[in-house]
């Protein structure tokens, strides 16, 4: 025990108090709830080699991606202003129209607004929502105007397929169920036909060649070309075409001579 001197009747005195109004240390308790909050805080989680390689590719993707494109809305009583989330409001024009495949400011800023208008409920539009359909709109990549419009219609028509399969799952009557399922059926083939329709367009222009390779067997002969039987039982065979993007049509060998205008068709096995 400490000895902090005697009394003046003799007994010793005690360990002086705090002075008032402050609390003690109480140091030893302090570092002890601080040790204790350490040890239940969660350790960092250490990523798995193939949850490492996914996120390494994805960090690539991103860094090749083009920036995504943010956008800002005000809703006053009266109308809804929207606009591009940006510090400079020039760089944010750039941005919308190279999302929507345009170098056209009218038309990337008429679109953002019809965007908005789909996505809008009840006269409001959540920023959230505004971000979520463009990002559907950039992920689709349109080259030019025709394309950045037929992907806002796919946006349209894919919420408005979810929106109509979640009723699907809330009917209470026969009549409802019939009504939502008819609705998702057309809406899904309506989708299918946008992801075909611009398919088809993107493959505007390309030149597919066909390549057909014809066998012939030792002692047969093979006519190359279109090959039509006329009233006498003759053969006659149409001169090839050799203008781009005429495909040749293979016909079987045939394992005999075949006499066209009277005359033997010479073998492929002998020497011209």
């Amino acid at each position: 025990m400490t000895d902090y001197g005697l009394k003046k009747d003799g007994t010793p005195r005690r360990k002086p108090a705090s002075p008032k109004g402050y609390p003690k240390t109480g140091g030893r308790k302090r570092q002890t709830a601080v040790a204790r909050r350490k040890s239940s805080e969660p350790e960092a989680y250490e990523l798995t080699q193939k949850e490492n390689e996914i996120a390494n590719s994805l960090a690539k993707r991103r860094d090749i991606a083009a920036p995504a494109v943010r956008c800002k809305v005000k809703c006053d009583d009266n109308s809804v202003e929207v606009g591009i989330d940006h510090p400079d409001p020039a760089t944010s024009h750039i941005l919308l129209m190279q999302a929507l495949g345009t170098a056209n400011y009218d038309f990337s800023s008429g679109l953002l607004i019809q965007l908005s208008n789909v996505v809008g409920k009840g006269g409001t539009v959540k920023t959230s929502d505004l971000n979520h359909a463009v990002a559907m709109v950039q992920g689709i990549g349109p080259r030019d105007e025709t394309e950045a419009m037929l992907a806002t219609q796919m946006v349209a028509i894919h919420n408005a397929t979810l929106m109509a399969a979640r009723r699907l799952n809330h009917v209470e009557t026969l009549q409802q169920q019939d009504s939502a399922s008819n609705m998702v059926n057309k809406l899904g083939r309506t989708f299918t036909s946008q992801v075909e329709a611009l398919k088809k367009y993107r493959s505007t222009g390309e030149q597919n060649i066909r390549v057909q390779h014809v066998n012939v067997s030792e002692g047969g002969q093979a006519i190359v070309g279109n090959v039509h039987t006329g009233g006498g039982g003759e053969l006659k065979n149409d001169e090839q075409s050799h203008e781009p993007g005429h495909a040749l049509t293979q016909r079987p060998a045939l394992p005999c001579d075949v006499e066209t205008n009277k005359e033997t068709l010479p073998s492929a096995s002998r020497k011209r």
